[in-house]
Parts: structure tokens; sequence; C-alpha cells
């Protein structure tokens, strides 16, 4: 918009004062008026961009884990629910997600490796049930179940993540309050808090960069030393999770800078 004020104020301006340059900048303005729409209409599309379909665990070879019930709980909780909460865009099935999943590590286990691949199967190797839902004021409801170790649905054994979004207030301005999986590492001598990023408004960035780079490029931000314990402090709610979270990180008896995740349903 400023571009283009500014150069009809100079198109303009030139008419009255300088005819002979006139004649020279109306050529130019267009291609210009021309350039900044086509610009535009490419930024646009880009937001536009239909989300991928095709599940990235459909040819997957099925794998079991140890504990298939944790894996679940980690799944649903750690991979599935960051994805929803970031992705800021409604989707129709679980693998609308894949671009967003991701764990923040730049050197994940072969189970972490299969488990982003195959983040729409439950720890048994079964496809997870996702269910949507969209109430008139615009209240999105999403229902992703796993069937549990008896692989019979809607039964008392079922592992479930229930994840509810207004797409008017909790897109646009509730980020903060809709983080609900924490993870913890190692950076150097100190802990490092990882978050997944958000793709929606008002969000900036603690340490994009170093996010990054500790993870792999993975989509997450990074909190670390005074910005970490700034966010404790100031925080609010927050204080307690983190409290609980470097509780559990420096209670490692095994000392080897474990990566810690607390999910909260």
């Amino acid at each position: 918009a400023v571009a283009v004020f500014g150069l009809a104020a100079l198109v303009s301006w030139a008419r009255r004062q300088a005819p002979a340059l006139y004649g020279r900048l109306c050529p130019a303005a267009m291609a210009a008026l021309l350039v900044l729409g086509a610009l535009r209409c490419t930024e646009s599309s880009g937001e536009d961009d239909a989300l991928p379909t095709e599940p990235p665990w459909a040819d997957l070879e099925r794998q079991a884990y140890a504990d298939p019930q944790a894996a679940t709980s980690a799944i649903l909780h750690g991979i599935v629910a960051p994805a929803l909460y970031s992705i800021a865009r409604t989707v129709d099935t679980l693998a609308n997600l894949q671009n967003e999943v991701g764990l923040p590590t730049a050197l994940p286990t072969p189970g972490m490796q299969y488990a982003l691949a195959a983040y729409g199967l439950d720890g048994w190797g079964r496809e997870l049930d996702f269910e949507r839902t969209i109430t008139e004021d615009r209240l999105v409801s999403y229902v992703v179940r796993s069937a549990g170790a008896d692989g019979v649905l809607s039964n008392a054994d079922d592992v479930v993540l229930s994840v509810d979004l207004d797409q008017e207030s909790d897109w646009a301005f509730g980020w903060d309050q809709r983080i609900l999986t924490f993870y913890l590492s190692r950076h150097d001598t100190e802990p490092a808090l990882f978050i997944h990023r958000w793709a929606g408004e008002l969000f900036e960035y603690n340490d994009q960069d170093l996010g990054s780079s500790l993870t792999g490029g993975g989509p997450f931000d990074v909190l670390i030393g005074d910005t970490l314990e700034a966010a404790a402090r100031d925080g609010g709610g927050s204080t307690a999770l983190i409290d609980e979270m470097l509780a559990a990180f420096e209670g490692d008896e095994d000392g080897h800078a474990p990566l810690v995740m607390l999910a909260f349903e």
C-alpha cells in the first residue's frame, strides 16, 4: 500500500510539474504496479497452499514399540497435539499435519524417527481414529483415539486426545495458553526448554536460529539460560510447570542429560 501510494504521488506531481518526466514515469509506474500485484498474488497463493493429504505411514513397514501404551501417549500428546495447536488451520485428516510434526532433537533415535513418520499409528501399529467437528460459533473440536491394547474402539482402554480450538481467539491470541507439551534438554551446561513454534499471529520467537540448530531444523523455539529464568519468573501459571520440569531434569540419576517431555491434557 505504501509503495502504491508513493508511486501515485510521484506520478501526480510529475503530471503537474514536469510533463516530460510524466511521459516517462507512466510506463515505469504501470510496470512497477504489475510487479507488486504479481508479488502480492504469489504471497496470497502461498497462504492458501493445500495441506498434504497422503499419509507418510501408508507404505511404512510397521514396527513394534517396547511399550505400546507409553508410545501411544507420547505420539498423541507429544507429536499430534502440538501440531494441531500450531498449524492454525482447520485440518481434515492427520495426514494434513505432516509438515508440523517434530521432536526437539537433532539426533533422533530410530524409534523417534519411526514415530515421526508413523504418527498416524498408535503404539500397536493401528490407525488412529480422527474426528473433527465445527460448531456454529467456530469452535473446532478434534478427537484422536487409539483403540488401546484390545484393538476395540470406544471402550475403557482407549487412549484419547481431545483438542478444542476457538478459531477466532485461540488462533490469534491464545497461543501462550495453548502450549501443552514442553521438552527439556541440555545445551552446554544449561537446561534448554523447547516449545513447538506457533504458526499464528502475534508470536515473537525467542531464539529461532538456536532452536533450529539444536533440533536439526525442527519446528521448535528454545528458551535457555536467562530467558528460561525470565519465563519462570514472568510466566504466571507456567512457573510451576517449568519448576517441575527442572526438578525432573536435575533428578536424573543416570546423569546422561535426558530429553524430558511433559504433556498436559
